[in-house]
Protein backbone atom coordinates (compact mmCIF):
# COMPACT_ATOMS: atom_id res chain seq x y z
CA UNK A 1 0.00 0.00 0.00
CA UNK A 2 1.30 3.46 -0.84
CA UNK A 3 2.37 6.41 1.71
CA UNK A 4 -0.97 8.06 -0.23
CA UNK A 5 -3.60 5.14 0.61
CA UNK A 6 -1.97 4.85 3.96
CA UNK A 7 -2.39 8.96 5.07
CA UNK A 8 -6.22 8.76 3.36
CA UNK A 9 -7.41 5.69 5.91
CA UNK A 10 -6.31 8.05 8.73
CA UNK A 11 -9.35 10.49 8.87
CA UNK A 12 -7.72 13.31 11.11
CA UNK A 13 -4.54 13.58 8.55
CA UNK A 14 -6.66 13.13 5.19
CA UNK A 15 -8.86 15.90 6.54
CA UNK A 16 -5.87 18.21 6.73
CA UNK A 17 -4.93 17.05 3.28
CA UNK A 18 -8.07 18.17 1.70
CA UNK A 19 -8.15 21.22 3.43
CA UNK A 20 -4.96 22.35 2.18
CA UNK A 21 -5.87 21.18 -1.03
CA UNK A 22 -8.81 22.87 -1.20
CA UNK A 23 -8.35 25.98 0.76
CA UNK A 24 -8.67 29.31 -1.09
CA UNK A 25 -5.94 30.69 -2.61
CA UNK A 26 -5.17 33.37 -5.72
CA UNK A 27 -3.53 32.39 -8.38
CA UNK A 28 -3.10 33.80 -11.86
CA UNK A 29 -3.49 32.19 -16.00
CA UNK A 30 -1.73 34.63 -17.90
CA UNK A 31 -1.92 38.82 -18.37
CA UNK A 32 -5.77 39.15 -19.47
CA UNK A 33 -8.32 41.46 -17.54
CA UNK A 34 -5.61 42.91 -15.21
CA UNK A 35 -8.38 45.20 -13.65
CA UNK A 36 -10.31 42.65 -12.77
CA UNK A 37 -10.65 39.94 -9.72
CA UNK A 38 -12.45 36.43 -10.50
CA UNK A 39 -13.35 34.79 -7.83
CA UNK A 40 -14.26 30.76 -8.94
CA UNK A 41 -16.62 28.82 -7.06
CA UNK A 42 -15.88 25.68 -6.57
CA UNK A 43 -17.21 22.76 -4.64
CA UNK A 44 -16.23 18.58 -4.27
CA UNK A 45 -19.70 17.13 -3.14
CA UNK A 46 -19.93 14.37 -5.84
CA UNK A 47 -23.70 13.41 -4.59
CA UNK A 48 -25.35 16.34 -3.68
CA UNK A 49 -29.03 17.78 -5.56
CA UNK A 50 -29.18 20.56 -7.65
CA UNK A 51 -30.59 22.93 -5.12
CA UNK A 52 -27.85 22.58 -2.50
CA UNK A 53 -25.55 23.66 -5.55
CA UNK A 54 -27.88 26.87 -5.28
CA UNK A 55 -27.93 27.75 -1.92
CA UNK A 56 -24.11 27.52 -1.24
CA UNK A 57 -23.16 28.94 -4.41
CA UNK A 58 -25.62 31.85 -3.92
CA UNK A 59 -23.83 32.17 -0.08
CA UNK A 60 -20.47 32.47 -2.33
CA UNK A 61 -21.51 35.23 -5.01
CA UNK A 62 -23.02 37.25 -1.54
CA UNK A 63 -19.18 36.91 -0.26
CA UNK A 64 -17.08 37.70 -3.72
CA UNK A 65 -19.53 40.45 -4.60
CA UNK A 66 -19.20 41.58 -0.95
CA UNK A 67 -15.42 41.63 -1.78
CA UNK A 68 -15.58 43.30 -5.25
CA UNK A 69 -14.71 40.31 -6.67
CA UNK A 70 -16.33 38.98 -10.00
CA UNK A 71 -18.15 35.46 -9.37
CA UNK A 72 -17.72 32.82 -11.72
CA UNK A 73 -19.61 29.31 -10.62
CA UNK A 74 -17.38 25.98 -11.47
CA UNK A 75 -19.54 22.82 -11.33
CA UNK A 76 -16.96 21.59 -14.09
CA UNK A 77 -13.71 20.90 -12.66
CA UNK A 78 -14.86 18.12 -9.92
CA UNK A 79 -17.38 15.11 -10.06
CA UNK A 80 -21.33 16.48 -9.54
CA UNK A 81 -24.54 14.69 -9.60
CA UNK A 82 -25.06 16.48 -13.23
CA UNK A 83 -22.24 15.19 -15.26
CA UNK A 84 -21.52 11.87 -16.86
CA UNK A 85 -18.20 10.55 -16.06
CA UNK A 86 -16.76 11.74 -19.59
CA UNK A 87 -18.20 15.20 -19.07
CA UNK A 88 -16.17 16.20 -16.09
CA UNK A 89 -13.67 18.52 -16.76
CA UNK A 90 -15.48 19.63 -20.72
CA UNK A 91 -18.89 20.76 -19.08
CA UNK A 92 -20.13 22.79 -16.28
CA UNK A 93 -23.38 21.65 -14.87
CA UNK A 94 -24.28 25.41 -13.96
CA UNK A 95 -24.37 26.34 -17.19
CA UNK A 96 -27.03 23.32 -18.09
CA UNK A 97 -29.76 25.03 -15.81
CA UNK A 98 -28.43 28.82 -15.16
CA UNK A 99 -26.48 31.77 -16.52
CA UNK A 100 -23.58 32.71 -14.68
CA UNK A 101 -23.96 35.26 -12.30
CA UNK A 102 -22.15 38.49 -13.53
CA UNK A 103 -21.96 36.90 -17.42
CA UNK A 104 -18.32 35.51 -17.09
CA UNK A 105 -17.21 31.59 -18.10
CA UNK A 106 -14.76 29.74 -16.93
CA UNK A 107 -13.44 29.91 -20.73
CA UNK A 108 -13.42 34.31 -20.41
CA UNK A 109 -11.03 33.76 -17.35
CA UNK A 110 -8.48 31.12 -18.91
CA UNK A 111 -5.90 33.95 -18.98
CA UNK A 112 -6.47 36.68 -16.78
CA UNK A 113 -4.42 38.04 -13.82
CA UNK A 114 -6.07 37.74 -10.90
CA UNK A 115 -8.23 34.64 -10.17
CA UNK A 116 -9.07 33.13 -6.25
CA UNK A 117 -9.88 30.00 -6.24
CA UNK A 118 -12.88 29.37 -3.33
CA UNK A 119 -12.35 27.30 -0.16
CA UNK A 120 -14.49 23.99 -1.02
CA UNK A 121 -15.91 24.90 2.73
CA UNK A 122 -19.40 26.38 3.13
CA UNK A 123 -19.69 30.00 2.72
CA UNK A 124 -20.05 32.27 5.97
CA UNK A 125 -23.29 32.71 5.31
CA UNK A 126 -25.98 30.68 2.74
CA UNK A 127 -29.64 30.60 2.51
CA UNK A 128 -31.76 27.81 3.78
CA UNK A 129 -33.35 26.61 6.98
CA UNK A 130 -32.85 31.14 8.45
CA UNK A 131 -35.21 31.70 5.19
CA UNK A 132 -37.83 29.54 7.40
CA UNK A 133 -37.06 31.09 10.46
CA UNK A 134 -36.46 35.03 9.34
CA UNK A 135 -38.63 37.09 6.99
CA UNK A 136 -35.67 39.51 6.46
CA UNK A 137 -33.32 36.84 5.71
CA UNK A 138 -35.52 35.48 3.36
CA UNK A 139 -36.17 38.70 2.18
CA UNK A 140 -32.78 39.43 0.90
CA UNK A 141 -31.59 36.39 -0.28
CA UNK A 142 -34.64 36.48 -2.40
CA UNK A 143 -33.31 39.78 -3.95
CA UNK A 144 -30.00 38.19 -4.52
CA UNK A 145 -31.30 35.60 -6.04
CA UNK A 146 -33.41 37.68 -8.51
CA UNK A 147 -30.91 39.56 -9.89
CA UNK A 148 -27.94 36.74 -9.79
CA UNK A 149 -30.00 32.84 -9.93
CA UNK A 150 -30.91 33.25 -13.51
CA UNK A 151 -32.55 30.61 -15.05
CA UNK A 152 -31.43 29.22 -18.63
CA UNK A 153 -34.17 31.09 -21.31
CA UNK A 154 -35.12 27.82 -22.48
CA UNK A 155 -35.69 26.41 -19.11
CA UNK A 156 -38.08 29.65 -17.85
CA UNK A 157 -40.38 29.00 -20.88
CA UNK A 158 -40.45 25.28 -20.55
CA UNK A 159 -41.40 25.84 -16.97
CA UNK A 160 -44.17 28.64 -18.13
CA UNK A 161 -45.53 26.44 -20.73
CA UNK A 162 -46.28 23.40 -18.24
CA UNK A 163 -47.82 25.58 -15.59
CA UNK A 164 -50.42 26.57 -18.44
CA UNK A 165 -50.68 23.06 -19.75
CA UNK A 166 -51.22 21.64 -16.41
CA UNK A 167 -53.32 24.40 -14.91
CA UNK A 168 -54.80 26.60 -17.39
CA UNK A 169 -54.90 29.87 -14.89
CA UNK A 170 -56.87 28.31 -12.17
CA UNK A 171 -55.04 28.64 -8.28
CA UNK A 172 -52.99 25.74 -7.24
CA UNK A 173 -51.39 24.80 -3.53
CA UNK A 174 -48.13 23.44 -4.32
CA UNK A 175 -47.22 20.88 -1.92
CA UNK A 176 -43.72 19.38 -1.14
CA UNK A 177 -42.94 16.18 0.42
CA UNK A 178 -38.99 14.95 0.84
CA UNK A 179 -39.46 10.84 1.47
CA UNK A 180 -36.93 8.01 0.51
CA UNK A 181 -33.66 8.32 1.66
CA UNK A 182 -33.97 11.63 3.85
CA UNK A 183 -36.74 9.60 5.75
CA UNK A 184 -35.05 7.05 6.52
CA UNK A 185 -31.62 8.47 7.36
CA UNK A 186 -32.94 11.05 9.40
CA UNK A 187 -29.50 13.27 8.37
CA UNK A 188 -28.25 14.81 11.56
CA UNK A 189 -28.42 18.51 12.06
CA UNK A 190 -30.60 18.57 9.01
CA UNK A 191 -34.28 20.23 9.49
CA UNK A 192 -36.84 17.11 10.61
CA UNK A 193 -39.32 16.34 7.97
CA UNK A 194 -43.14 16.55 8.68
CA UNK A 195 -45.35 13.30 8.87
CA UNK A 196 -46.86 12.54 5.86
CA UNK A 197 -50.38 12.75 7.68
CA UNK A 198 -49.43 15.86 9.04
CA UNK A 199 -48.96 17.39 5.94
CA UNK A 200 -51.70 15.62 3.66
CA UNK A 201 -54.28 17.70 6.54
CA UNK A 202 -52.53 21.33 6.51
CA UNK A 203 -52.95 20.47 2.57
CA UNK A 204 -56.94 19.92 2.93
CA UNK A 205 -56.97 22.92 5.27
CA UNK A 206 -55.17 24.99 2.98
CA UNK A 207 -56.69 24.14 0.00
CA UNK A 208 -60.29 25.45 1.14
CA UNK A 209 -59.24 28.95 2.76
CA UNK A 210 -57.52 29.50 -0.13
CA UNK A 211 -59.74 28.33 -2.70
CA UNK A 212 -57.16 26.32 -4.95
CA UNK A 213 -58.29 24.20 -7.56
CA UNK A 214 -55.62 21.82 -7.75
CA UNK A 215 -52.43 20.56 -5.49
CA UNK A 216 -49.53 20.34 -7.13
CA UNK A 217 -47.11 17.58 -5.48
CA UNK A 218 -43.50 17.35 -5.78
CA UNK A 219 -41.61 14.73 -4.49
CA UNK A 220 -39.59 11.78 -5.45
CA UNK A 221 -41.11 9.25 -3.26
CA UNK A 222 -43.49 6.87 -4.76
CA UNK A 223 -45.48 6.16 -1.89
CA UNK A 224 -46.32 9.48 -0.82
CA UNK A 225 -47.42 10.29 -4.34
CA UNK A 226 -49.94 7.01 -4.38
CA UNK A 227 -51.02 8.05 -0.29
CA UNK A 228 -52.20 11.59 -1.97
CA UNK A 229 -53.32 9.85 -5.39
CA UNK A 230 -56.34 8.45 -3.12
CA UNK A 231 -56.91 11.22 -1.24
CA UNK A 232 -57.14 13.96 -3.83
CA UNK A 233 -57.78 12.40 -6.76
CA UNK A 234 -58.43 14.08 -9.81
CA UNK A 235 -57.26 17.52 -8.03
CA UNK A 236 -53.60 16.02 -7.95
CA UNK A 237 -51.50 17.40 -10.54
CA UNK A 238 -47.95 16.00 -10.73
CA UNK A 239 -44.96 15.54 -13.29
CA UNK A 240 -44.48 12.20 -14.69
CA UNK A 241 -40.51 11.99 -13.33
CA UNK A 242 -38.47 9.36 -11.83
CA UNK A 243 -39.54 8.33 -8.46
CA UNK A 244 -38.57 5.87 -6.13
CA UNK A 245 -39.61 2.89 -3.39
CA UNK A 246 -37.38 1.38 -0.72
CA UNK A 247 -34.58 2.61 -1.51
CA UNK A 248 -33.10 2.43 2.07
CA UNK A 249 -29.81 4.28 2.87
CA UNK A 250 -29.39 4.30 -0.46
CA UNK A 251 -28.81 8.71 -1.60
CA UNK A 252 -31.50 9.46 -4.39
CA UNK A 253 -28.62 11.16 -6.59
CA UNK A 254 -26.78 7.66 -6.92
CA UNK A 255 -29.96 5.60 -8.45
CA UNK A 256 -31.32 5.56 -11.76
CA UNK A 257 -29.39 7.94 -13.70
CA UNK A 258 -28.99 5.32 -16.82
CA UNK A 259 -33.09 4.33 -16.46
CA UNK A 260 -35.38 5.42 -19.05
CA UNK A 261 -32.44 6.78 -21.25
CA UNK A 262 -31.94 9.08 -18.70
CA UNK A 263 -28.67 11.20 -18.26
CA UNK A 264 -27.17 13.11 -15.35
CA UNK A 265 -28.07 16.77 -17.25
CA UNK A 266 -32.07 15.50 -17.87
CA UNK A 267 -32.42 14.40 -14.48
CA UNK A 268 -31.17 17.90 -13.14
CA UNK A 269 -33.54 19.24 -15.77
CA UNK A 270 -36.69 16.57 -14.68
CA UNK A 271 -35.59 18.39 -11.08
CA UNK A 272 -35.48 22.03 -12.11
CA UNK A 273 -39.19 21.42 -13.69
CA UNK A 274 -40.74 20.15 -10.68
CA UNK A 275 -39.12 23.00 -8.54
CA UNK A 276 -39.91 25.67 -10.94
CA UNK A 277 -43.73 24.90 -11.23
CA UNK A 278 -43.92 24.73 -7.31
CA UNK A 279 -42.36 28.39 -7.17
CA UNK A 280 -45.25 29.52 -9.56
CA UNK A 281 -48.46 27.79 -6.93
CA UNK A 282 -50.00 30.53 -5.66
CA UNK A 283 -49.88 28.62 -2.19
CA UNK A 284 -46.78 26.57 -0.91
CA UNK A 285 -46.86 23.61 2.00
CA UNK A 286 -43.76 22.18 2.23
CA UNK A 287 -40.94 20.74 4.52
CA UNK A 288 -37.64 22.69 4.95
CA UNK A 289 -35.60 21.09 2.46
CA UNK A 290 -33.45 22.41 -0.31
CA UNK A 291 -35.85 21.96 -3.23
CA UNK A 292 -38.15 24.02 -1.04
CA UNK A 293 -35.90 26.81 -0.59
CA UNK A 294 -34.88 26.78 -4.23
CA UNK A 295 -38.73 27.57 -4.79
CA UNK A 296 -38.72 30.34 -2.28
CA UNK A 297 -36.05 31.81 -4.09
CA UNK A 298 -37.49 31.35 -7.46
CA UNK A 299 -40.83 32.49 -6.67
CA UNK A 300 -42.43 35.95 -7.48
CA UNK A 301 -44.84 35.94 -4.05
CA UNK A 302 -46.72 33.40 -2.87
CA UNK A 303 -50.07 34.52 -1.46
CA UNK A 304 -49.53 31.97 1.58
CA UNK A 305 -46.66 29.74 2.30
CA UNK A 306 -46.19 26.93 5.19
CA UNK A 307 -42.74 25.87 6.20
CA UNK A 308 -42.53 23.69 8.51
CA UNK A 309 -40.21 24.28 10.80
CA UNK A 310 -39.46 21.42 13.62
CA UNK A 311 -36.18 21.87 14.57
CA UNK A 312 -33.09 19.53 13.50
CA UNK A 313 -32.34 15.76 13.42
CA UNK A 314 -30.02 14.56 16.32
Amino acid sequence: MSIKSRLKKIKILDDIVICFKWRERRVSYGEENPDKTFFVIRRNAPTTGLFSFVTINLGWIQYALEKGYIPVVDMCNTKNTYLAEKEVGRKNAWEFYFEQPCGYSLSDIDHSRHVILSSIENPPNYPGHDMVQNENAYQMWKKLAGKYLILKEEHRVRIEELYMQMFEGKRVLGVLCRGTDYKNLKPSCHPVQPELSEIMEKATSVMETYCCDYLYLATEDDEYLQEFQKSFGEKLRFLHTMRYQNTGNENINLLGECMNGQTPESRGTDYLMTIGLLSKCQCLVAGSVGGTYGALLLNESYEYRYVYDLGLYP
